[in-house]
């Protein structure tokens, strides 16, 4: 299953008659599929976050929420719940991504950082003006609030 057919999926679970708060997530997962795009590092990630509507629920409770969706002990004629669940899977780690994580700094010299991705170990050197808001590896957002704070000063 790609992107678009878990994005599908979970669009069509939207008409099942969910509780607001279960619509929520569900709605979270879907906008943090569409923005992972599960791209190749060759490619460049979107630099800029797509803000959810008002976003009054926070990832990790949208995805406590998708958690319980998950079906347990699934026959193998199942395949429709099969596939409903993979795609919630795949709009969990998409959502897991969103968390910014601070990357390790390896080294930082003459404006260069020298980083690794704490997810995947990926290494990337960039300038500290123009470095990726995402890990083009595993896509996992990136926390560089330390790194700005060293620039302020």
């Amino acid at each position: 299953m790609n992107n678009q057919q878990a994005i599908d999926r979970l669009v069509e679970h939207l008409e099942w008659g969910w509780s607001e708060e279960t619509v929520e997530a569900i709605e979270m997962g879907i906008h943090a599929l569409k923005e992972t795009k599960w791209i190749p590092c060759s490619e460049k990630m979107p630099e800029e976050s797509v803000e959810i509507k008002e976003k009054k629920m926070e990832i990790k409770e949208a995805m406590e929420i998708l958690e319980k969706d998950i079906h347990t002990e699934v026959p193998k004629a199942a395949i429709s719940a099969r596939k409903h669940d993979a795609a919630v899977r795949m709009a969990l780690v998409a959502l897991e991504k969103q968390i910014p994580v601070k990357p390790i700094i390896l080294d930082e010299l003459n404006g260069d950082i020298d980083c690794e991705c704490p997810l995947c170990g990926k290494q990337v050197m960039s300038d500290a003006e123009s470095r990726s808001n995402y890990c083009g590896e595993c896509g996992c957002k990136f926390d560089w609030s330390e790194i700005d704070g060293k620039m302020e000063n």
